[in-house]
Formats: C-alpha cells, sequence, structure tokens
C-alpha cells in the first residue's frame, strides 16, 4: 500500500518491477502488511531469500520465519500488532485503509483478483493476528542512466561526439537497461561484460 492506504500493483512481481512501482507513488514510499500465518506460506510466494529458513519441517520452518520476523520487531525494522488497526495506526497511514485491507482479503476469498490480476495461487487473506508491516522505500538494482557511447563502445559527450580514448562497459553503458534491470534473464549482466569487453579488448589490441 502507498501512503495513501491505497493497493496499486500486483505484489507477485519481480523486484526491479515493484521498484519502479514504489517509485511512482506519493513520497517514493509503499508499506508491506501481513499476518502470523504467512510464515508458512512464503515458500509457496518464492519471497523468502534466506534459505536456511526452509530446512526441516513445515512447523519449524514457520517457526523461525516467525522468530526473525520478531526479532525485526525488536530492531525497530517493522511493527506489530494484534489487530489490523493498531499496526495500520503505527505506520501513521490514515483509519482507511482498514478498508484497503477489508477489500483486498474479499479478492482473496473470492479467488479472484479483478483490481490487478494477481495469480489466484498467490492470494492469500491478510486476517490472522499478530500481523506485522514494514515501511518500504525504492531501490535499483543497476545505474538506470550511465554514460552514452556508440556501437564502438566510445564515450560520447553531452553533444553526440566521441571522447577519444575514453570506452565503457558493463552496467555503467547508458541507457543498457533504460528503466528496468531484466533479472529474469539468466547471465544477461555477466554475458553482456565479457562479450563487449572481448570485443573491446579485441579491437583495442589491433590499434
Amino acid at each position: 500500500m502507498n501512503t495513501k492506504g491505497e493497493r496499486f500493483m500486483n505484489e507477485n512481481c519481480l523486484s526491479p518491477c515493484a521498484g519502479m512501482n514504489n517509485f511512482g507513488q506519493p513520497g517514493k514510499t509503499v508499506f508491506a502488511l501481513w499476518g502470523h500465518d504467512y510464515a508458512s506460506q512464503v515458500e509457496l510466494s518464492g519471497s523468502w531469500n534466506n534459505d536456511s529458513m526452509l530446512e526441516g519441517d513445515p512447523a519449524a520452518k514457520a517457526a523461525a520465519i516467525v522468530e526473525s520476523w520478531d526479532a525485526d520487531v525488536e530492531a525497530g525494522a517493522m511493527v506489530k500488532g494484534d489487530t489490523l488497526e493498531s499496526v495500520i495506526e503505527q505506520l501513521g497511514l490514515p483509519p482507511e485503509t482498514i478498508e484497503t485491507v477489508n477489500h483486498y482479503n474479499e479478492l482473496c476469498l473470492a479467488g479472484e483478483d479483478t483490481d490487478y490480476y494477481k495469480k489466484p495461487v498467490f492470494l492469500t487473506p491478510v486476517k490472522q493476528g499478530p500481523f506485522y508491516a514494514l515501511k518500504v522505500g525504492p531501490a535499483l538494482l543497476a545505474v538506470c542512466g550511465g554514460l552514452k557511447c556508440n556501437n564502438d563502445f566510445q564515450c560520447l559527450d553531452e553533444n553526440g561526439e566521441v571522447i577519444e580514448g575514453l570506452y565503457v562497459l558493463g552496467n555503467i553503458m547508458g541507457d543498457i537497461t533504460a528503466v528496468d534491470y531484466p533479472i529474469n534473464v539468466a547471465g544477461n549482466s555477466h554475458g553482456r561484460c565479457i562479450t563487449f569487453g572481448y570485443l573491446l579488448g579485441h579491437e583495442l589490441a589491433e590499434a
């Protein structure tokens, strides 16, 4: 949800897409809110990154995840409450945010997200407390600007003229990622760096 307490996207998307959506929200700030039972569903969502948390029987895994949440609450990185209203208040969101959560829960129970079309398998209602939430800021995986260059990897000045002796490769090549970083293309960054590096090295060796 954004600072207005509104849901604004399909939450089950790649992190770069989520990041770009976050940038478009008021204050570039959004919030995530979930219930205690989500600890037993994170494997399904594919949103948990700590593999050590996913070892062992389901009950032990869920307990380890909740323990990590509580540690984050203790550290002040997250908030926790017995009711949705208390969590919403701690986040500083408007009281009508509860209507957003209730509407989302209705979509989950209906099994169809008619707002943003999240896949039904990922529609998990936020109904079982205690509840957790945190503030999420925008993030980038790569430089989306960078140094402009031509097809020979030569840097260009503000007038589009070649800057002799200056070359650029990799993620700092201007506009190589435009507004997003495609993490669903395996080896995209390394492959580009190795291939372009070889080509430029070959050209410079000949020179």
